[in-house]
């Protein structure tokens, strides 16, 4: 709440009101009011963009910036509360779809929303300032061409996608052993960190080739396969089980992503890392290559080469003379039919390229993978 000296004047039916002195910010137990001087608020001018006015606010301690010439001539003040507005949402989304129509960051039209979430999660949550400033300001008009290449969202791998570009790190952990005191490090260095599980090493922090997955909060163990940082995402997704959907990355210290020494092991999950921009986008790729590759395969004319590959079933075709090709069935399958195929995976990238919320089930990926490997001759021929 703003504190001014005196009340506000009304003359003439214009109201005035008399300059902000500070602001009293309630405490959390609800009894102390805690009163910060004009001098120690922050301010932005009148004109100031909302990306860098939401920036501001965020930077500050207590959330919350005044608007003015300067902090003592304030007339008005933004709160964290009226972030979690509609009109802040929408603004990230046009903002995002700007810059990405004029190439200047490398994203797609749901950049903008998740930005607006991590906003949230800083606001509610406490997490995620750093990040979230970084993406806010790759918005910004006057400086994302700038700081495009510092984002964490827009980071994109050049050549072959492979487990350094998508996987989450460090990962702690406890050495294993079998008794009471494993699982009381493992509690306290979970609750100490807000961490879910964590990893049981064998002696000298060794990873081996399965490794075991500590849930603190119930004690449940998962094993899981353990990686190498050049795997290739093709042969991610086919050493992940549907009961088994996380891998564990060995660390390398000689291997630097994102400005940090990889010392700790890393985690990639189905549900999670295999759903970053940069993995669906490789997955896109493939879905393009295996619609080019079908559609060679069976000399379709060039008119219907506009067509989709929803629209587009050999299976479904009569065979003619120089026409479409017999269709193996369970490759078919795999490209067509039920929920889990290559038509639905592709469906499901659509909808999250144009702002949908969701996310590619491990069988579709793994069915978009197994095609694209079933073509890759008529693929490589194509590429030449």
């Amino acid at each position: 709440m703003p504190l001014v000296k005196e009340v506000a004047e009304t003359t003439r039916g214009e109201t005035k009101t008399a300059p902000i002195t500070g602001v009293a910010i309630l405490g959390e137990d609800s009894k102390k009011v805690d009163i910060i001087e004009i001098a120690d608020c922050p301010f932005i001018r009148k004109d100031t963009h909302f990306i860098p006015a939401i920036v501001s606010l965020l930077k500050n301690e207590n959330k919350f910036t005044f608007v003015g010439e300067s902090s003592r001539g304030a007339e008005a003040i933004i709160t964290s509360s009226m972030l979690e507005s509609q009109d802040v949402c929408d603004g990230l989304i046009l903002l995002s779809a700007e810059a990405v129509s004029k190439g200047e960051i490398e994203e797609d039209a749901s950049y903008g929303l998740r930005v607006y979430q991590q906003i949230l999660d800083v606001l509610n949550k406490g997490i995620g300032l750093e990040s979230c400033i970084d993406n806010l300001e790759s918005l910004d008009p006057k400086c994302r061409v700038s700081v495009k290449t510092k984002s964490e969202l827009t980071y994109v791998p050049k050549g072959s996608v492979t487990a350094q570009h998508i996987m989450k790190f460090p990962l702690a952990g406890v050495t294993n052993g079998t008794g009471k005191e494993v699982l009381l490090a493992a509690k306290m260095l979970g609750e100490a960190n807000d961490f879910d599980n964590i990893l049981l090493y064998d002696s000298g922090r060794k990873i081996p080739e399965k490794v075991t997955m500590l849930s603190h909060q119930d004690n449940k163990r998962l094993m899981c396969r353990t990686i190498g940082y050049e795997m290739e995402l093709k042969s991610i997704i086919k050493s992940m089980h549907p009961t088994m959907k996380i891998c564990i990355v060995r660390p390398n210290s000689d291997l630097i992503i994102r400005g940090e020494k990889m010392v700790w092991p890393a985690i990639i999950y189905a549900d999670n890392e295999l759903q970053s921009d940069v993995s669906l986008k490789e997955l896109g790729k493939y879905c393009v290559e295996v619609e080019v590759a079908v559609k060679n395969q069976n000399n379709v004319s060039k008119s219907d080469r506009k067509k989709t590959l929803g629209s587009f079933m050999p299976h479904h075709e009569r065979k003619k003379k120089r026409g479409p090709k017999k269709q193996n069935s369970s490759m078919t399958n795999s490209l067509f039919e039920g929920a889990k195929s290559l038509k639905s995976a592709r469906d499901s990238l659509f909808h999250r390229v144009l702002g949908g919320v969701g996310k590619l089930d491990l069988m579709q990926m793994k069915n978009v993978v197994k095609v694209h490997d079933s073509l890759k001759p008529e693929i490589q021929r194509i590429n030449k």
